[in-house]
């Protein structure tokens, strides 16, 4: 009988000399996020550590993401982004970690396991402030690359009153120079069901209308139940279907939204890159 793995992350923990660890939220083969206390002043926190044995399979890689998410959170102050807080290596758990305020909710890949598809007025207005985080991060020369229903947290506020706000920066471009591109050849960042064609063709020349399919993709799946290349199995026939074919109409497959909005969704999903809805302004303002 296999034994599970033990969490080198116990609840009592510390990590950095500072971050106590309450419990953990979410766990994965990679690592996991954790309820936590900064001991300096008691705030409640949240940290997202990686497994000391992924970092060595992977190699420095994944450590320079890692730092980029730290960073790259941290420069963009707005609503509808989980902002870092800070991060580190913390040298005698062989752990990194970044920082994040604890939230209250969940993200929206759980959600549409739960509940999809989603009111069309609801799924709009998830999508439009996702839209102005991107935006901004656009505006700092940043495209996010890995926009995803798990990465649009759903945060809970006073009053029942829902406020999204995109995660995990550890796969962005920063533009216009991206010297230390940490893909290593063959291997995909992102993910590839809401990949855009030019993303997975050409993952370094990506700009600003990535996030718009993506983000796109993610509002389609929201409205129709599923995302649109969800039963397709392989990289390799992912990249084939997109070569080759449209996304399947909207209204086909969510025949109960409005046309006008249908449309909107098409723009944003053209795979010439020069018909496609350009930026996230004009996604907000269509």
């Amino acid at each position: 009988m296999t034994q599970a793995t033990p969490d080198p992350l116990p609840p009592g923990s510390l990590l950095g000399g500072r971050y106590r660890v309450e419990r953990a939220i979410a766990s994965t083969t990679t690592g996991a996020v954790y309820a936590a206390v900064d001991t300096r002043d008691q705030r409640p926190v949240a940290l997202k550590a990686i497994w000391p044995a992924y970092l060595d399979a992977v190699g420095d890689s994944l450590l320079q993401r890692f730092v980029r998410e730290a960073h790259v959170s941290a420069a963009l102050p707005n609503p509808h982004i989980v902002p870092a807080l800070g991060g580190a290596f913390d040298p005698e758990t062989r752990i990194p970690y970044v920082v994040m305020p604890l939230l209250l909710g969940r993200d929206l890949g759980r959600w549409l396991d739960e509940i999809a598809p989603l009111p069309p007025v609801v799924a709009v207005r998830i999508a439009l402030q996702a839209a102005q985080g991107l935006r901004l991060a656009h505006d700092y020369g940043i495209v996010h690359r890995d926009i995803k229903p798990s990465n649009l947290f759903l945060e809970e506020r006073e009053g029942g009153r829902i406020v999204v706000r995109v995660s995990d920066f550890g796969v962005a471009k920063i533009k216009p120079v991206d010297e230390q591109h940490i893909t290593r050849t063959g291997n995909l960042l992102g993910s590839p069901v809401y990949m855009s064609p030019e993303q997975l063709i050409r993952p370094r020349d990506v700009d600003g209308r990535a996030d718009v399919w993506s983000l796109a993709m993610t509002l389609y799946h929201a409205l129709a139940g599923q995302a649109p290349l969800a039963a397709v199995k392989s990289f390799t026939d992912l990249v084939l279907t997109l070569s080759q074919q449209d996304i399947p109409s909207l209204q086909q497959a969510a025949p109960w939204v409005d046309p006008a909005l249908a449309r909107v969704v098409h723009g944003a999903l053209l795979r010439t890159l020069d018909a496609r809805c350009p930026s996230m302004d004009a996604l907000i303002d269509a």
